[in-house]
């Protein structure tokens, strides 16, 4: 499965939205309802996923689906 199939796919799951609306452009926090916690839950979901970890520099900068994807991209070769 593609990064960003699964990407998405954990998005509808942790942040119970619908698929229709996580696109890249797509804001975690305006346009999914994402919060702090839910956030969170969506980086653990992620780093289980593809065994890595994220920094705590890298979390802040999660804004948008786009955003997550390029720190996936960068960190699962």
């Amino acid at each position: 499965m593609e990064i960003y199939d699964k990407l998405k796919e954990l998005l509808v799951e942790e942040l119970d939205c619908n698929i229709e609306d996580v696109n890249l452009e797509a804001n975690l926090f305006d346009d999914l309802d994402a919060d702090s916690l839910s956030l969170m839950q969506v980086v653990v979901a992620l780093e289980g996923e593809y065994d890595i970890m994220m920094t705590d520099e890298e979390i802040p900068k999660i804004q948008t689906v786009a955003d997550a994807l390029n720190i996936l991209k960068e960190k699962v070769k």
